[in-house]
């Protein structure tokens, strides 16, 4: 008996699964990356409006070394820091606005460090501002 030469024939039905699932994947993540996280972006305001923090509120600062500032007198660490909190939290109420300027170059686990102090000590009201970068001419 003869063979017959066999035709090879590529099967493109576990291709085209793939490809279904990978597009049911991207459209159910797309999704959910809609309203996944709320945050409110402040708006810029114009130079010469600008102020750096309210006349009451604790400025906590943290420099390019990790030191951190509480009204600009530095402070021990992340206890001393909470210490200094409370105080003002008990001054002014835990609703004083707090106002957190980190260093480009500082450790991100050190502002998370204060924040955690900040919060602790029963502050809520917390915002955050940066220095911006000063032109090359």
């Amino acid at each position: 008996m003869k063979k017959r030469p066999s035709k090879i024939a590529f099967n493109n039905t576990s291709m085209l699964d793939v490809i279904f699932i990978i597009l049911i994947f991207f459209i159910s993540v797309s999704r959910l990356q809609e309203g996944w996280i709320n945050i409110k972006l402040p708006e810029a305001r114009a130079s010469e409006e600008r102020s750096s923090a309210p006349a009451m509120a604790l400025t906590v600062s943290i420099d390019a070394e990790n030191r951190i500032m509480a009204d600009r007198r530095e402070v021990a660490g992340e206890t001393e820091l909470a210490a200094v909190a409370r105080k003002f939290a008990g001054d002014a109420g835990p609703e004083a606005p707090v106002v957190m300027i980190a260093d480009r170059s500082s450790k991100s686990g050190t502002l998370v460090g204060a924040l955690k102090a900040v919060r602790d000590a029963g502050l809520t009201n917390i915002s955050f501002s940066y220095e911006p970068r000063k032109e090359r001419r």
